[in-house]
């Protein structure tokens, strides 16, 4: 699965979130980019359902395991939505991501050895809250 780069997220221009300059997705309803982003934080809740070091993978027990940005994707084949709401979605996860170089986007981030599963779900929780503050 290729890097997630600014043409592939059809960015239309930029600004800083919390100091740091990103990608500004278009516009999309508010409602359905939280929607998209709780529904993919309980994709991977369960650390069970989480893959660690890849997009989709089996898990030992037989369960499929989603990347972070996989785990978007589920979510927004089961909406039925616009790609515009997987774009925002996954702008926002990636505007929370720690500012270590590591964690320089989504997929680096989520297969990084370093990274656990509670900090992924806390990457989903700190782009949830803050959506949720501002489209309110």
């Amino acid at each position: 699965m290729p890097r997630d780069t600014v043409e592939e997220l059809e960015l239309t221009s930029f600004r800083s979130i919390e100091g740091r300059v990103l990608p500004e997705a278009k516009p999309v309803e508010t409602d359905s980019v939280l929607r998209l982003l709780v529904m993919a934080r309980a994709i991977i809740a369960d650390e069970r359902d989480w893959s660690p070091c890849g997009a989709v993978s089996e898990g030992p027990d037989g369960r499929v395991q989603r990347c972070t940005v996989m785990a978007c994707d589920a979510a927004y084949k089961a909406m039925a939505t616009h790609s515009e709401v997987m774009h925002a979605a996954l702008h926002w996860l990636r505007a929370y991501l720690p500012p270590e170089p590591e964690a320089a986007d989504i997929i680096a981030f989520n297969d990084d050895a370093n990274t656990t599963h509670a900090d992924v779900l806390a990457l989903f929780d700190r782009a949830i809250a803050r959506r949720s503050e501002i489209g309110a």
